[in-house]
């Protein structure tokens, strides 16, 4: 009991005494603390969402007032930080400006991001903070990817379209895409190709970009970011061939190309390099570049010519064919391969006194070098050129049988001194240019029913590519029709360098009669044309 009696008063004085020094305290500080309002920053601006289109420059001017300055008398007073966070799982703070107003070219992703203004007042150590979101637009999200030539240099330029079911409305026209999202670094060497096409999803070693954009110059082949065209080392075509290492130093492509749409095991596609060497790819069974396939039986190498006997897009039945033809250089003859299967083999003659399959050329030894192939869906065609006489010759086959359907020799207006080809996937009919000049030749059923006409003169200007686009995807916004319309880049040496390019497209008039521009087609202002494909978008 005495024990508790003592916690008890020992408690009690305690509580005693800390009420005496509280309340001493309370009357010592009392008006000891002088109040001042800091000089706040107030803003005026930056409210909600800010949009801007991917690789254009998001410039800000903000509107900033201080509450105890009319005017800054020194500018070093404050230091100022413009920074967004990335949209990742664990986002990532990324400054972007450390000057009052903000200019930065964007390169992000399309997308939302959270965005910070701060502003630090270096007198007094206080931070203001001004937090808005600023969403990224994809302002190139289709159209024309050109590879042009602009003072004996490639650049990339495009032509952009927006689309509203169920038209489409020119955007506008960009220039040097590659050297503005990438910082000034620009592309070396002369323009070569161009090339699209839905690569689908990585599956192991490789690039890992699930659209490929291919930009080719006469000294390297590298691929693109697909929506914001960045472009990194290991983008080179190098990183998609498993004998990276093995390669010689100037490997490149003179040609890539999607085969027979998704039924080919994927995304099948070919790449023709500079030296004549073929490889091919596929998203199923995951196949890389890396097992040359211009080898023959006796393991001896042979050159390929840049060019594919295969459509782009999926056959149906009846006249479904995975076979792809190629043209052996070195002997002269055609060979072909049916994918997934790696080989490669000689396309045989056909049996001589075989009325339902005609022996018009041989196969496997023309004698000729070839100008030009390509294929519809139902037939491939090919142009040669005997070099010992100058004449060429047209030649035709279809696709799933072999079945030669025509052989004739061209009589045909400057056909000799022709610089661009390109073949009708409907008409059949073949288009070539000379200079400014654009002709159509019919082959007909023979050499007496072939027929020729100017179907286009662009006078003092010159055509510099052509051909008829092949589409993937969604046969409402582009149908078989669009894949006969013949598209044509011409060039005015006259005009400013870098902005004399011309793309424009034609209808083929019924029964070959010749051509019509197709109203409201004819775009300018970018460099002249040497290369080009369409982006598509699902």
């Amino acid at each position: 009991m005495k024990n508790i009696m003592l916690k008890k008063y020992i408690y009690t004085c305690l509580l005693a005494v800390s009420a005496f020094f509280t309340t001493s305290c309370s009357k010592e500080d009392l008006g000891n603390y002088n109040y001042h309002e800091i000089n706040e920053a107030k803003f005026s601006d930056l409210n909600g969402t800010i949009s801007v289109d991917m690789l254009s420059s998001l410039k800000i001017t903000p509107k900033v007032a201080f509450t105890q300055d009319s005017a800054i008398v020194d500018p070093s007073r404050y230091a100022y930080e413009w920074s967004y966070l990335t949209n990742d799982p664990s986002p990532i703070k990324t400054i972007i400006g450390t000057s009052k107003d903000l200019d930065f070219f964007v390169t992000l992703n399309p997308g939302t991001y959270a965005t910070s203004y701060k502003i630090k007042d270096n007198v007094t150590g206080v931070e203001f903070l001004k937090r808005f979101n600023v969403t990224v637009k994809t302002a190139n999200m289709e159209g024309w990817l050109l590879m042009t030539e602009v003072n004996g240099k490639a650049r990339f330029d495009m032509i952009s379209f927006n689309y509203v079911k169920p038209t489409f409305t020119f955007d506008h026209i960009s220039t040097d895409l590659f050297g503005q999202a990438n910082k000034g670094i620009q592309l070396q060497g002369k323009p070569k190709m161009i090339y699209s096409y839905d690569c689908g999803a990585l599956k192991g070693y490789g690039i890992n970009l699930p659209w490929a954009i291919y930009l080719g110059t006469n000294q390297s082949t590298d691929r693109v970011n697909q929506d914001n065209f960045t472009w990194k080392p290991e983008y080179n075509i190098r990183y998609e061939n498993l004998n990276r290492l093995g390669l010689p130093n100037d490997y490149r492509a003179d040609l890539i190309k999607r085969v027979y749409g998704s039924t080919l095991s994927g995304s099948t596609c070919y790449t023709i390099t500079s030296a004549g060497d073929l490889y091919m790819t596929a998203v199923t069974p995951a196949n890389k570049y890396g097992v040359e396939l211009n080898v023959d039986a006796n393991n001896v190498k042979y050159k390929v010519a840049p060019f594919i006997g295969a459509y782009e897009n999926a056959i149906a039945a009846p006249n479904a064919t995975t076979t792809c033809y190629f043209y052996d250089i070195t002997n002269k003859r055609f060979m072909k391969q049916t994918s997934p299967s790696f080989g490669m083999t000689t396309v045989a003659d056909p049996p001589t006194g075989n009325a339902a399959k005609p022996f018009l050329f041989s196969f496997t030894n023309t004698g000729m070098d070839m100008l030009y192939m390509n294929a519809n869906k139902t037939e491939v065609f090919a142009i040669f050129k005997n070099r010992e006489t100058n004449k060429c010759y047209w030649a035709s086959w279809v696709t799933k049988t072999e079945v030669q359907t025509a052989f004739q020799e061209i009589v045909a207006p400057e056909f000799d001194k022709a610089e661009n080809f390109a073949v009708s996937n409907l008409t059949k009919y073949l288009f070539y240019s000379v200079g400014g000049k654009v002709y159509m030749y019919k082959p007909g059923t023979s050499f007496a029913t072939a027929s020729s006409k100017l179907v286009w003169d662009y006078g003092s200007a010159n055509v510099s590519a052509m051909k008829f686009q092949i589409y993937y995807y969604n046969f409402q916004k582009y149908p078989d029709t669009e894949t006969d319309k013949l598209v044509v880049c011409s060039y005015d040496p006259a005009l400013p360098e870098g902005q004399n390019g011309k793309l424009e497209k034609f209808d083929i008039q019924a029964g070959g009669a010749g051509l019509t521009q197709v109203p409201n087609y004819t775009f300018t202002g970018f460099g002249k044309v040497q290369s080009f494909t369409y982006r598509e978008r699902k």
